[in-house]
């Protein structure tokens, strides 16, 4: 029997589960903070989903979608802005 090739085997699963168990360092930030820390909340609507979303006369994006973000952005004391597609966007149904 090969013993140096099982004591190669289970330092390496020690080592792999030492690693494994060490605390992690740097946390990510996340995007509640991110968003505050830009001061802006990007949002995407539907605009060809009527009472959603939908652009009026003046080229506004507005609907019952646009009235969320503007409470959401209120509360979380930001700005918004709405990322448009140039494509409609499509829902997956299933």
């Amino acid at each position: 029997m090969d013993t140096s090739g099982l004591c190669r085997r289970a330092f390496l699963l020690v080592a792999m589960v030492a690693f494994a168990a060490l605390p992690v360092e740097a946390q990510q930030k996340s995007t509640l903070d991110a968003v505050k820390a830009r001061g802006t909340l990007i949002v995407g609507v539907k605009n060809d989903y009527p009472p959603f979303g939908t652009i009026d006369e003046a080229g506004k994006t507005v609907g019952f979608d646009i009235d969320i973000v503007e409470y959401i952005a209120n509360r979380l004391g930001v700005s918004w802005t709405c990322a448009r597609s140039p494509a409609p966007i499509v829902f997956r149904c299933s």
